[in-house]
């Protein structure tokens, strides 16, 4: 392990510690930060802040706190409040039941003084200085003569700059762009489309730029000027090229230059791509990229002892120092237009952001003031304790270290964080700030002992981070492992009868694939959850027994996508669970959207323009016989004359009113009650924002002020001023979920990682780079992408995932069990030579190679009582019986009880067999991950690409499905068809090839006993492509009825278990893929992209039959044979089932080859005759 600083090896003791001057206490996580903080305010309350010598005692006013939240600075005020009330009761009782108390209590000489000043700081603690450091600088700023902001309104919320951000990027867009000559408008129209990309190509800079190193100013620059001295500087090197390229290749290849980068293949293929960009006609500002390869800098870079040069490759580095890029022209201009606009809007509105409060400040402890203002400062605060201090910026360390390094020695500033803990850069904290202050820090001092933690967990921990040298790659970062206190020993997680591990890796040695390992996992990780909560599994905390409960358990996950993949797996196990870091922004939700139509259509209830809007959406189910010739009319008056009546309700009672009388009360149809078309969720939210509007709006009247409202909402959100989602669900009967700078300062009994391994480095912005030298720690911007910025932004980003790996880590107090996989980096080759590892678990395993067997031994090494390892097999994937524990399926809320909204909400349903499916999962009739797993338990590796290892999902699916629908009604385009849908979805192009084989494999296949073949189905009335129906169902159908039936006649049915679905009457629903006619009969064709195995033997009739079964695929033919019956009935004349009906063909087609006579990946059945007419009796 790397040696520490002397000064890093000293603990920091709140009792004996002499309280003065300047200190940086670096506190590892769970080892008691907050404890620290409180124990010091308290004896610098008392005085005691001198050890053997008896100071002025401080009042609560003038012992300054900040930290980073508001949050977090009402959780030490109620800390420290607490505190302050145990300490008066200790001193009056003459003891504690906490010995820290009473160590604190053995240092008071009067007990009787100590209480009076305990007292008054409890009477006064509502004054305490407990601030962010926002509302800090706004205090300040309040205060005396220097006081800036009496012009100041207001402080602006963060909606308004964002929407001023909108404006300013929109006109500059109009005043800049479009009055360019025409050429460079067409060089900035194949960058940026419109002012939206535009934005969000500076978006990822736009909050760094004014601490950002920016070598040279291009403000001034004009795009007109650069434009035509870019021309003359190509031009030139176009000339140089054509005068000396003939002599390079020689050069380069007698030289010492990487040959294995620099071969003469490649040498001769990019002169002669430059060789054509230099004789034709320069018409913008581009270049080959590939002329960078020969410039003298590269070529020096990959060379040993003797690089080649010449001329050329000097005058090569001259124009790529002399041109300048248009679009980081346009980027670094756009950036200082936008920030110029806002300066004047807050100076004409007479408003400013809180981190302007910061930079205000700044700058008056700058100004001939300063020294005023940091002795006012010094006197009403002469201690200073700076919480989360790693996660401070270079502004707010700037504005302390002007008020008190230069009277530090009467004053107190103690700085407390974690540098292993700055995960917060998105919010502009700076670790870099944090290191730099460290080197200027002379006491740094460190707490050793973790209070939060198991034995196990805490051993395991520094196992784990003491694997590397550097774990946090940064220099300056250091991991010391940490002691657990003694109580900590009899603190144990019992699991089957075992105490279990700090860390438990649960390793799929077989999977690569992050989608892939992330769905094993999921599954892996909710049936454990499943396992542990179902059988007598406790917590032993000193010798006490705790049965675990769901509350003890919480997923960590990056994001809500992960999220949503373990909330699917819970439910297969019946397990509630709630994504607790959602950002449910109401105005993002469909209902927004939909309630701006509506809100229109009823302003304006005369347009027909708003009134058919609103009709078309999901809002309303308009039958479409209402628009027949004769009745169209009669119904959009009705509808607009009811639309009127809404409007008047509105104006005289307000939005509220007005749409719960729309919904509940009284609605346009007779028949069909409103509240059964649109879910009630769905209402619940609408009438929820209408709560809002009528808030806020309470006394406009204005109808078109208020839409336009609620549409800037929608456009403009801002996700850091939300109004979210109404709350339906208990925490404590769910597991929770979250992300990673969620739980940070939380703390979890169990705690599962699963996805960890997935988070991989930032690729690099496409834009610019942005880094910090590691020297002087100064944030730099690179327009030019060099090697050495992209390095260290590289290593920039792994530090931050060691340090997110770290804080997830350390939420545990008893285990933490983590996913791991030897998963590839899907731009592994592209950045490999400037980084080695990519993701924050492989590096601290070593795995520098991503070679599974290397990962396997090198965390075999870890495997002792401390650490884990549990390797993922085929067993693990089965399905056992359900056995519902404590825990139900959640389920949504419905709208308050209301005596106008029926009990049933299925009157009218829309039934198909996705849904009938989806109800399996959600009850549990029916599980399926088998099907997930199984054909991924075997690895190979291939070399030639077919349909065999082509990808596999379900929008390969639909992928798929477009190809043969677009296929068989236009086979001339086949080629153009798949290379479009290729692009469209954004699969490699290599795939081409392979696909038009199988595809024309597929169409040509003679398919069944009467030889069917899709290519000759040209004529357009022998098929249907995309064949949807809705069959009307007027009488209830029950679950139980149907599985009688299906039972009954159909031989795969009766082998299966019984299909469950509620009692319903509407319609019947489905798509079927193709209805083809054949020898005079219809046949309906289901294609399936299913994945069965590795070659066309894994797709015979046992095989297919078996993935039938499975997903119940019996139940989707026999509702296709219904409606192509039903449908057939109806309108053919003498129709007869068993002379017109040829029978269903499911397609596997993964299982079809080039061989014709190969039967594999075909399916055929016809349903018998008395199944349909049942069924057909069953859903008259």
């Amino acid at each position: 392990m790397m040696k520490l600083p002397i000064l890093l090896t000293q603990e920091f003791n709140p009792y004996k510690m002499h309280l003065q001057g300047q200190y940086l206490i670096e506190a590892s996580a769970g080892t008691g930060k907050t404890f620290t903080i409180v124990i010091v305010y308290l004896r610098l309350i008392l005085g005691l802040y001198k050890p053997k010598l008896y100071s002025t005692p401080l009042t609560v006013q003038n012992i300054l706190v900040v930290t980073f939240t508001e949050m977090a600075a009402c959780d030490l005020y109620k800390r420290i409040v607490n505190s302050i009330q145990i300490l008066l009761r200790a001193c009056i009782n003459g003891s504690s039941k906490y010995q820290m108390i009473n160590i604190l209590l053995s240092e008071i000489k009067d007990l009787m003084q100590a209480k009076k000043i305990l007292l008054q700081a409890i009477k006064n603690i509502h004054k305490a200085s407990i601030y962010t450091i926002h509302s800090f600088c706004q205090r300040i700023l309040n205060l005396k003569s220097y006081d800036i902001t009496h012009n100041v309104i207001t402080i602006m919320n963060n909606e308004l700059e964002l929407y001023w951000i909108h404006q300013a990027i929109t006109q500059f867009w109009h005043e800049h762009i479009q009055s360019l000559p025409m050429q460079i408008v067409k060089i900035f129209f194949k960058k940026f489309k419109t002012p939206k990309y535009l934005l969000q190509s500076i978006l990822p800079f736009f909050y760094h730029y004014k601490h950002l190193n920016i070598k040279s100013n291009t403000y001034n620059i004009h795009f007109t000027k650069q434009f035509k001295h870019n021309i003359n500087y190509i031009n030139i090197m176009k000339k140089s090229w054509q005068l000396y390229y003939k002599n390079i290749l020689h050069i380069i290849h007698d030289s010492d230059i990487n040959k294995y980068l620099y071969n003469k293949r490649s040498l001769i293929k990019w002169i002669t791509e430059i060789n054509v960009w230099a004789i034709t006609n320069t018409l913008d500002n581009s270049y080959p990229i590939k002329l960078k390869k020969f410039s003298q800098k590269n070529l020096i870079l990959h060379s040993i002892k003797c690089p080649p040069k010449h001329i050329l490759f000097t005058k090569i580095d001259i124009f790529l120092n002399k041109i300048v890029s248009l679009k980081h022209l346009i980027l670094s201009q756009v950036v200082e237009y936008i920030n110029n606009f806002i300066k004047i809007k807050k100076i004409k509105t007479r408003q400013i952001s809180f981190d302007d409060l910061l930079n205000i400040l700044l700058n008056r402890l700058n100004s001939t003031l300063g020294i005023s203002i940091a002795q006012d400062i010094q006197k009403k605060y002469p201690v200073v304790l700076l919480d989360e201090f790693q996660d401070t910026s270079i502004e707010q360390y700037n504005i302390f270290q002007k008020i008190y390094l230069n009277n530090i020695h009467n004053s107190l500033l103690i700085y407390i964080g974690d540098p292993k803990q700055s995960i917060y850069a998105f919010r502009n904290a700076d670790v870099f700030t944090y290191l730099q202050a460290k080197q200027k820090i002379q006491y740094c001092y460190t707490l050793q002992y973790n209070w939060r933690s198991s034995s196990t967990m805490t051993n395991s921990i520094n196992n784990l981070f003491m694997n590397r040298s550097n774990p946090f790659l940064l220099k300056n970062i250091y991991f010391r492992p940490l002691k657990y206190i003694q109580e900590k020993y009899n603190y144990n997680l019992i699991i089957h009868n075992k105490i279990q591990p700090g860390i438990t890796f649960w390793f799929d040695m077989h999977e690569d694939n992050n989608m892939c390992f992330k769905q094993k996992i999921a599954y892996i990780c909710a049936k454990n959850i499943y396992e542990t909560l179902l059988h007598d599994n406790y917590i032993i905390v000193n010798k006490k027994k705790k049965k675990i409960n769901i509350t003890d358990i919480v997923i960590i996950v990056r994001n809500k996508y992960e999220a949503y993949i373990i909330q699917k797996e819970l439910i297969k196990f019946n397990i509630l669970s709630i994504y607790l870091s959602e950002q449910n922004n109401i105005f993002q939700n469909l209902e927004a959207k939909e309630l701006v139509l509506l809100l229109r259509a009823i302003a304006e209830p005369y347009n027909i323009k708003y009134v058919m809007c609103i009709l078309n959406h999901s809002l309303f189910t308009t039958s479409l016989q209402n628009f027949d010739v004769d009745k169209k009319n009669n119904f959009l008056l009705k509808i607009m004359r009811q639309f009127s009546i809404y409007k008047g309700i509105w104006q005289q009672k307000g939005i509220l009113y007005m749409l719960k009388y729309f919904f509940l009360k009284k609605n346009i149809f007779k028949k069909i009650d409103i509240i059964c078309l649109y879910n009630t969720k769905q209402i619940k939210n609408i009438l929820y924002i209408g709560e809002h509007i009528q808030t806020i709006f309470r006394q406009t009247t204005n109808i078109n002020i208020l839409i336009q409202w609620i549409t800037k909402q929608i456009i403009y959100p801002n996700f850091k001023n939300i109004l979210c989602l109404p709350k339906q669900y208990d925490e404590n009967n769910h597991i929770r979920i979250m992300t990673i700078h969620q739980s940070k300062g939380l703390q979890f009994n169990i705690v599962w990682l699963p996805f960890i391994v997935c988070n991989f480095i930032d690729v690099i912005n496409s834009e610019v780079i942005i880094y910090h030298d590691p020297i002087t720690y100064e944030k730099n911007i690179d327009f030019h992408k060099k090697r050495e910025s992209i390095q260290y932004a590289l290593q920039e980003s792994l530090s931050e995932n060691l340090r997110l790996l770290y804080v997830s880590i350390t939420r545990s107090i008893f285990t933490c069990n983590i996913g791991l996989a030897n998963i590839q980096f899907h731009q592994h080759n592209k950045y490999y030579k400037y980084i080695k590892y990519f993701n924050a678990l492989q590096y601290l395993l070593k795995n520098k190679n991503y070679d599974t067997n290397i990962l396997y031994k090198n965390i075999k090494q870890f495997s002792t009582n401390d650490i884990n390892l549990i390797i993922l097999n085929c067993n693990m994937f089965t399905v056992n019986k359900i056995v519902t524990p404590h825990v139900l399926i959640y389920q949504y809320d419905f709208l308050e009880h209301n005596n106008n909204i029926p009990n049933k909400f299925n009157i009218l349903e829309i039934m198909n067999f996705t849904k009938i499916k989806q109800i399996q999962y959600e009850n549990k009739i029916y599980i399926k991950p088998i099907e997930t797993f199984y054909f991924l338990q075997e690895q190979k590796k291939y070399t030639k690409k077919t349909q065999h290892n082509f990808l596999v999902g379900k929008n390969i699916g639909i992928f798929i499905h477009k190809i043969l629908e677009k296929v068989i009604t236009k086979y001339n385009n086949i080629n153009d068809i798949i290379k479009k849908e290729l692009l469209k979805n954004n699969i490699h192009i290599s795939w081409n090839k392979m696909l038009i084989n199988w595809i024309n494999n597929i169409i040509n296949k003679p398919l069944g006993t009467q030889q069917i073949i899709l290519k000759q189905l040209a004529i357009e009335e022998y098929k249907q492509v995309e064949f949807e129906f809705y069959c009307t169902i007027k009488n209830n159908i029950h679950y139980i009825e149907f599985n009688n039936i299906i039972k009954k006649y159909d031989m795969i049915s009766s082998n299966l278990s019984t299909i469950y679905f509620p009692e319903f009457k509407g319609f019947l629903n489905g798509m079927i893929d193709l209805v083809c006619i054949w020898n005079n009969k219809y046949y309906i064709i289901d294609y399936k992209t299913t994945w069965l195995g590795y070659n066309i033997n894994y797709y015979n009739y046992k095989n297919i039959k078996n993935d039938i079964c499975r997903n119940r695929y019996d139940v989707q033919y026999q509702l296709y044979t219904l409606a192509l019956h039903k449908y057939l009935k109806n309108n053919m004349y003498h129709y007869n089932y068993n002379k017109h009906f040829g029978a269903v063909i499911y397609l596997y087609i993964r299982g079809i080859n080039d061989n014709m006579k190969n039967k594999n990946g075909i399916w055929l059945h016809k349903p018998s005759i008395e199944l349909i007419q049942k069924l057909d009796l069953l859903f008259k």
